[in-house]
């Protein structure tokens, strides 16, 4: 039998194919495992950083720019929005880091198909600044406000500190799947102080709508990931990092947060007083509604008393 004779020609023509399809595939795998390495080696910048200046760079920076909206935000949003929200890269990139393709960005801003960050993760900095530094694409050049070392650093985010929405919340119903008691032990510990018991306390939204951390764990869970995985950058809230908290741990403090009261049951709506001084002048209506009623009254009365002299 061929088997028995590794010599034998017929036997050489059959594994030939084999032993040049199994170097090709060692060839391909030593690829993508160094592949990674490589753009690793390439990173100088600090994610962590990164992952707060991609929230808000403006406020980490020593002199804040005064700038127009971002080339690239749609002409007709509101012009309500701080001209500085529209050159974050949260704003079009969203916290899920998914830009238009996600859940965390308004209809008309979702609207203009902003990329999602995904496709540069495990890339090198040669590959990303270029898209940061305007060198790609001139509408996107951050090089004005950012040092080499700001760009390094959010590079280093994109690169490596990115979490995949998925293993933060369902894509369906945005529902955390964590250890209540367990992320109830760190919320008492670290958030209650300054967001009350219930997160009662911060209010995320406005006086007539307003949104508390019950509300913002359900609406965008990703949103409360990020802030707890890298910090908030104006307030006291340090990175998970520093406390130390776990990937898991924070997952079981945000599905904690998504049991909280929402803004409904914190606050109420109110009946309210209608104040008739301040409608509109019912006066007319009142004239109009008079004279219809004595049009059917003289209706009527012709009807049953003249119309018979004309039969």
């Amino acid at each position: 039998m061929d088997f028995l004779h590794p010599t034998d020609p017929v036997h050489t023509k059959r594994t030939l194919p084999l032993l040049i399809s199994l170097l090709g595939l060692l060839l391909i795998a030593a690829a993508v495992s160094i592949s990674p390495a490589r753009a690793q080696d390439d990173m100088t910048g600090d994610p962590e950083r990164g992952g707060q200046l991609y929230v808000a760079w403006d406020l980490l920076i020593a002199n804040v720019p005064n700038v127009d909206k971002h080339p690239l935000w749609p002409a007709n949003t509101p012009n309500d929005i701080p001209t500085r929200r529209t050159w974050r890269c949260v704003s079009c990139h969203g916290w899920d880091y998914r830009g238009s393709d996600g859940f965390s960005l308004a209809g008309m801003v979702k609207a203009q198909e902003y990329p999602s960050l995904f496709s540069y993760v495990d890339e090198p900095e040669s590959i990303i600044i270029p898209w940061l530094d305007g060198s790609i694409n001139p509408e996107h050049d951050f090089s004005s406000f950012l040092s080499p070392t700001d760009l390094s650093d959010l590079s280093a985010f994109i690169s490596r500190g990115m979490i995949a929405p998925a293993f933060i919340a369902d894509l369906g119903t945005f529902e955390v799947q964590g250890t209540l008691n367990v992320g109830k032990s760190y919320y008492d510990q670290y958030c209650a102080n300054c967001h009350g018991t219930e997160g009662e306390k911060i209010n995320f939204g406005s006086t007539n709508n307003p949104a508390f951390i019950g509300d913002v764990a359900w609406i965008n869970p990703w949103r409360i990931a990020h802030t707890l995985r890298y910090g908030h950058t104006n307030t006291n809230v340090p990175p998970a990092s520093q406390i130390p908290l776990s990937f898991s741990q924070q997952i079981d403090l945000l599905a904690y947060s998504q049991t909280l009261p929402n803004a409904r049951v914190i606050v109420p709506p109110q009946e309210q007083d209608i104040d008739f001084a301040s409608q509109a002048d019912t006066a007319p209506l009142a004239y109009l509604a008079v004279a219809m009623a004595a049009l059917v009254f003289i209706a009527v009365i012709w009807e049953t008393k003249f119309s018979a002299l004309y039969k």
